[in-house]
């Protein structure tokens, strides 16, 4: 599943890793456009949000895929991921004028919570469903512990190391089935942090 403009508005896209075919999944996206967030882990929803997280979707891949509004969101939001069990969303909203980390149960969007603390941003599931992983604003990755049973909880989040990353919107790491370890893209330091200003370089052009 991936994101595409080529037919001049954002929407999903569907390609099959055998026929290498490619096909749009909505007849209609909706405006200014839609973008892919997750795919469920039994392959039944396709998360997707309109616009820059304006509104968040469900696309059911069975019968008759026609969009599910999720929720109407009062801010941006981005990153929404499934969890393993198909029973919460996590996502990112800077609704607070600061970018958090919630969860919301699935698909009715209630229960919602705050998960991170002092800003927060790129929340996975590990693939067990026993932690919430997510970028706190200094790039520090963050384990929350998750429970089910009896009932759905989050634990204190702690952080686990320094990744590097400046947190963005987009997905930068991803976590192994035990959650001990990590993908991570790795920051480009060759040109330092430092700015180069070149002043009059129309005059650079010209020949001697």
């Amino acid at each position: 599943m991936f994101t595409s403009n080529r037919q001049g508005r954002f929407t999903l896209f569907q390609k099959d890793l055998i026929s290498g075919k490619e096909e749009p999944l909505l007849a209609d996206p909706p405006a200014p456009g839609a973008s892919v967030d997750d795919w469920s882990s039994d392959g039944r929803s396709v998360i997707f949000r309109r616009g820059f997280g304006e509104a968040i979707y469900s696309l059911p891949m069975e019968g008759d895929p026609k969009p599910q509004l999720i929720a109407e969101m009062p801010a941006n939001s981005d990153q929404s991921h499934l969890s393993p069990d198909g029973k919460w969303l996590a996502f990112q909203a800077n609704e607070t004028g600061r970018w958090e980390v919630y969860v919301a149960a699935f698909p009715g969007f209630t229960e919602k919570r705050q998960v991170s603390t002092n800003g927060g941003m790129e929340p996975i599931w590990r693939p067990d469903g026993r932690e919430l992983f997510y970028l706190d604003l200094d790039g520090r990755l963050i384990a929350v512990p998750v429970s089910t049973q009896p009932a759905f909880d989050l634990g204190a989040p702690a952080a686990l190391f320094q990744t590097g990353m400046r947190p963005n919107l987009l997905n930068q790491y991803a976590a192994a089935r035990d959650g001990q370890q990590f993908l991570l893209l790795e920051p480009d330091r060759s040109a330092g942090d430092s700015l180069t200003f070149v002043l009059d370089w129309p005059a650079r052009l010209q020949p001697k």
